[in-house]
């Protein structure tokens, strides 16, 4: 565990993480358009709120996460909230594709979650 006494290593690695938590948290605006994004400066992860169209928080999370899931995506329901982990950058774009397909599929036109 020779990484544990290397400051500079860590220090790296949380400046990467932020610039990929930017970076997930802008795909996520484009991906699910009206959802609020929340998340702390050092969390590697985010929440998304999303924009309810009649169903409830809880309904349209456990929904997005549910199609997901069909594509091999595994996020977390939080409460009505929908939990995303910051990875690397081809994870993240990959992950941003499915939930982009997952929130507007295209049978029954281009309705959001």
């Amino acid at each position: 565990m020779r990484a544990l006494d290397d400051p500079a290593y860590y220090a790296a690695r949380y400046e990467e993480t932020h610039h990929l938590r930017n970076y997930l948290a802008d795909g996520l605006r484009r991906a699910l358009p009206g959802s609020e994004i929340v998340g702390g400066a050092a969390a590697n992860w985010l929440l998304c709120c999303l924009p309810t169209t009649g169903e409830g928080a809880m309904d349209a999370a456990a929904l997005l996460c549910r199609r997901c899931r069909a594509h091999h995506l595994f996020l977390r329901d939080v409460g009505g909230l929908v939990r995303v982990a910051v990875k690397d950058r081809t994870t993240l774009d990959a992950l941003l594709a499915i939930l982009a397909a997952a929130a507007f599929p295209p049978q029954n036109g281009q309705s959001p979650v």
